[in-house]
């Protein structure tokens, strides 16, 4: 696959247009807050413009669905959503829940860039894989830095994709007798796991 060419016949434009959009890609969103459900405090959102967003729907498309998304994770999927995962847990009598500070932001297109060199799933040159993290991540401030943005269509498909390989780590544990009884769900930001009996190995980590 030649991301240059393929996304430039999908836009109509030319690849020198389109190579010029990709470098400031980072730098064009719209950035502004909103205040957080608990009340404490703002969220910062950076929406990108709609020449971003079509080229990251583009990618959505015909790069990120090509990969793999863990079973666990129920958000930002067809079909799934808050009733499929309450279920999971509604017969267990203990939920811990976990949210994640600044998840999105804490996602860099450096993430991005060693999954993909090392995915064995899709072929990416690394030139398409430069293209890939200023299609995909925003630049926050001076720094240069790219991150993943709160606004970008992309962000949720992508970081349920990042975080697959984590999930696979964690999940098996959610196995283990008195544990988590087989019940560990997530959205991106946050992680529930439930339990019927708080004894055993989750009595151990509660307490230490």
């Amino acid at each position: 696959m030649n991301i240059l060419q393929s996304l430039s016949k999908a836009l109509m434009i030319s690849e020198d247009a389109l190579g010029h959009l990709i470098r400031s890609a980072p730098h064009r969103y719209k950035i502004y807050p909103i205040e957080k459900k608990s009340g404490r405090g703002q969220r910062i959102i950076a929406q990108p413009a709609r020449e971003v967003k079509a080229m990251q729907y583009w990618v959505m498309e015909h790069v990120l669905r090509q990969f793999p998304i863990h079973s666990a994770a129920m958000a930002y999927r067809k079909g799934r959503g808050i009733k499929q995962n309450a279920a999971k847990h509604a017969s267990n009598r203990f939920l811990l829940k976990m949210d994640f500070q600044d998840f999105f932001n804490s996602i860099t297109a450096s993430d991005l860039g060693s999954f993909l060199e090392g995915n064995g799933i899709l072929a990416i040159s690394p030139e398409d894989i430069v293209r890939l993290k200023k299609i995909l991540f925003w630049n926050k401030g001076r720094t240069g830095k790219l991150i993943m943005s709160i606004g970008a269509p992309s962000s949720p498909m992508l970081s349920n994709i990042l975080l697959h390989e984590k999930a696979y780590q964690i999940y098996p544990l959610c196995g283990r007798p008195h544990f988590f009884n087989q019940s560990a769900k997530r959205t991106p930001r946050d992680r529930g796991t439930s339990q019927g009996d708080l004894r055993g190995d989750a009595a151990s980590q509660v307490d230490g």
